[in-house]
């Protein structure tokens, strides 16, 4: 057995095993069960992919096509960094008059009370 691939998760393993399985070659996932153990291991790279030596050579290049054809545009970054700092504008402003209701109840209460 030889390493092809080393995943971050346990489902990064999974569809690298089922690429190469969809190309004939019969792959084991090892260190799966160490996923459980986040916090107390290293968060990844724990999960490795394995296949017959014979094999090892043509599932690597299968893997790194796979990869290459992974890796996001430019713009598919900025469109995505735009929508995450959107996001993260939207829910300040949300914590902001939630915060400002709050306030605004307890004064009123307490208006009621006096």
């Amino acid at each position: 057995m030889q390493q092809v691939f080393r995943a971050d998760s346990a489902l990064e393993a999974s569809m690298i095993a089922d690429l190469l399985s969809q190309a004939g070659i019969h792959a084991h996932i090892f260190g799966a069960e160490l996923q459980g153990g986040i916090g107390e291991l290293p968060a990844g790279g724990n999960v490795r992919v394995m296949v017959n030596r014979d094999d090892a050579e043509q599932a690597s290049a299968l893997i790194k096509t796979w990869d290459t054809a992974q890796i996001p545009s430019a713009a598919t970054h900025t469109e995505r960094d735009a929508h995450s700092l959107h996001f993260s504008n939207h829910r300040a402003n949300t914590t902001g008059v939630f915060i400002a209701g709050i306030v605004v109840g307890f004064i009123l209460c307490l208006i009621t009370l006096s």
